[in-house]
């Protein structure tokens, strides 16, 4: 995966660049140290669900073609399918049952998602400044505290778009690896 260059910038390039690996290298530590119990993936398993429906929605209404999107959930926050991503591991690390998993998931946000998050915003700004200026003025970054953004339009939840995101995939990959505690919670 080779050390993140230095720099903010070059820090959140490699953060994005690698955050898909990374995810990969997380769910198999979370899993190895995991001790999960009927009520830690009863719990847990909730959460992943409210993340992908978070994401789901999201999915549906981000057009890469926009320079702006700002229905559905972005019209209460800027980073909806981080937000979605934060409730998926705050489930896994529940299902985990131990609470430095929960630590290093948490760490992990930090430090993984928070830079690709900022550079994010860098870009957005650079493509459509005034815009995204307003934009960002009026709605949260993740946490949807404020009302719904004024300007955004009325554009409903699409199926086409949402399959071009190929958001499936990660409704898949939780699947998988709440099977996966599920087994090791049986058998282990």
């Amino acid at each position: 995966m080779g050390s993140p260059p230095a720099g903010r910038a070059g820090y959140a390039a490699w953060a994005a660049r690698l955050r898909v690996p990374l995810h990969f290298a997380l769910a198999v530590l979370v899993l190895g140290f995991a001790h999960p119990t009927g009520t830690s993936l009863a719990a847990g398993a909730a959460l992943v669900a409210v993340g992908l429906a978070v994401r789901a929605w999201a999915a549906g209404h981000l057009r890469r073609d926009l320079t702006l999107t700002t229905s559905g959930p972005y019209a209460y926050v800027r980073h909806p399918l981080y937000l979605g991503s934060a409730f998926i591991l705050a489930g896994f690390a529940l299902v985990a049952g131990r609470w430095w998993v929960g630590a290093v998931v948490a760490l992990y946000f930090l430090l993984v998602f928070l830079p690709v998050l900022g550079r994010e915003e860098r870009e957005r700004t650079a493509a459509a400044p005034a815009d995204y200026a307003a934009y960002r003025k009026q709605v949260p970054a993740l946490v949807p505290y404020r009302g719904r953004y004024g300007a955004a339009p009325a554009a409903h939840f699409d199926w086409q778009v949402f399959r071009s995101n190929r958001e499936w995939r990660a409704s898949g990959g939780c699947a998988l690896l709440l099977a996966l505690f599920y087994a090791k919670m049986l058998w282990g």
